[in-house]
């Protein structure tokens, strides 16, 4: 693997060709200076949503629910935090964009001044061949390109000034992974080809290789939980890196596939999708998920606990609460919140209908997203949007949208 800095992307084609939409709100200048010129100063962060729709991207206050942009966008594209809590990523065929939510809070000291301004595309963006996941963590982003076989490093917070300079890390072939950078220099990150994917490297602040494991098949997706020990979901199991090694967490049935991971900083513990094809469990779509304990994955049996839920859920409705809880929203519509421990149910919301998992994983579907004790999901079944209360477990407002909601971020502000 070799290693390449640049100081900046060419970026003013693909910006044009990437996100040459149109907005409801006026357009602004693509540097910091100029674009905090008609920002207001606000008593507090400002939370904000992005929600992706066949066709463009709408920005909404978090709180009111108010639609501050509705944005046209020339081409489908995927959405994913950006790291900063202002920005949030774009992906699509030629790269990614960045869409900045128009909130945002300068830290001074011991304090911080917060402001907001009209939502509005950026001409920020990041060349690539298939874009593919977008890892932040700590104070710098990993973007990952399938096509290119790269991984694009970048300090989030420069953002906030354009177009920020980039690490890039070329690796052994293309193919779909994941890379996460940790706060002590490490890049943990997938190798693989077309033909196979089941290797996982860590590589130094040089980007020399120091660390390997071939124990991960079909490897896919990641989440970092308390201590920077970080999981990756394998066919049979998952494969956790502890911070100076990797183990590998066998699943009880070795056809399980697990792809999606959900972690928090304040507990050990990930919270994973389970899957077998063909089990009478799963004849409705998956009714399992597990939940890997990151403290006991060094040789303990008990490292890994597969839960039946009720109900089926999506990937995209698996979540995390405030003090490392899971939430699920089940395909009967009750929003229940799981015990990190156990995985016992400690509470139920009924909130929506009832509702089936797309086969298509690019149709709409209901999502889940948190910040702090506030859960934010979507119904796309009615085109509503519900703010619940994670605390109390009640739903605080909502609100008709005039789309069709898919993808959905929270960005603090």
């Amino acid at each position: 693997m070799k290693k390449t800095l640049s100081a900046q992307v060419a970026v003013g084609a693909l910006a044009l060709a990437l996100l040459s939409g149109c907005a409801s709100t006026p357009a602004a200048s693509t540097t910091d200076t100029a674009a905090a010129s008609g920002a207001t100063e606000t008593d507090s962060p400002q939370a904000r949503l992005a929600i992706t729709y066949d066709g463009g991207v709408q920005v909404l206050d978090a709180a009111t629910l108010q639609v501050l942009a509705d944005i046209e966008l020339d081409e489908p594209a995927r959405i994913s935090s950006a790291g900063d809590g202002r920005h949030v990523a774009l992906s699509a065929e030629a790269g990614i964009g960045m869409l900045d939510t128009g909130a945002w809070t300068d830290a001074h000291g011991d304090h911080g001044h917060s402001y907001t301004a009209d939502p509005r595309l950026t001409d920020i963006a990041f060349e690539m061949s298939t874009p593919g996941h977008v890892v932040p963590h700590g104070e710098k982003t990993a973007l990952f390109s399938d096509g290119d076989g790269t991984v694009t490093i970048f300090d989030s917070h420069e953002l906030a000034e354009g177009q920020p300079e980039v690490e890039t890390v070329e690796l052994r072939a293309p193919h779909h992974g994941v890379a996460v950078l940790l706060e002590d220099g490490t890049l943990v990150v997938t190798d693989g080809d077309d033909e196979e994917r089941r290797s996982i490297v860590a590589l130094d602040d040089s980007r020399e290789e120091f660390r390997r494991t071939d124990e991960c098949p079909d490897v896919h997706g990641e989440a970092t939980a308390a201590d920077e020990r970080v999981v990756f979901g394998c066919s049979g199991g998952v494969v956790v890196w502890m911070g100076d090694d990797f183990a590998t967490v066998p699943a009880p049935d070795a056809e399980a596939s697990i792809g999606t991971a959900r972690g928090s900083d304040e507990s050990s513990v990930v919270l994973t999708n389970y899957a077998v094809e063909g089990s009478p469990e799963d004849a409705d779509g998956p009714r399992r998920i597990a939940l890997v304990d990151t403290s006991l994955a060094d040789g303990s049996e008990a490292a890994m606990s597969v839960v039946t839920l009720p109900a089926g859920y999506a990937s995209s409705t698996l979540a995390r609460g405030p003090e490392g809880e899971g939430l699920v929203l089940g395909t009967d519509g009750v929003l229940r919140v799981l015990s990190e421990e156990s995985g016992s149910i400690t509470g139920e919301l009924p909130l929506i209908d009832q509702w089936e998992v797309p086969e298509d994983y690019r149709s709409p579907r209901p999502t889940v997203t948190v910040l702090d004790d506030v859960a934010w999901i979507t119904d796309p079944a009615t085109s509503t949007v519900h703010v619940v209360d994670l605390d109390d477990l009640e739903v605080v407002t909502e609100a008709e949208l005039d789309i069709v909601p898919n993808q959905l971020i929270a960005v603090t502000g």
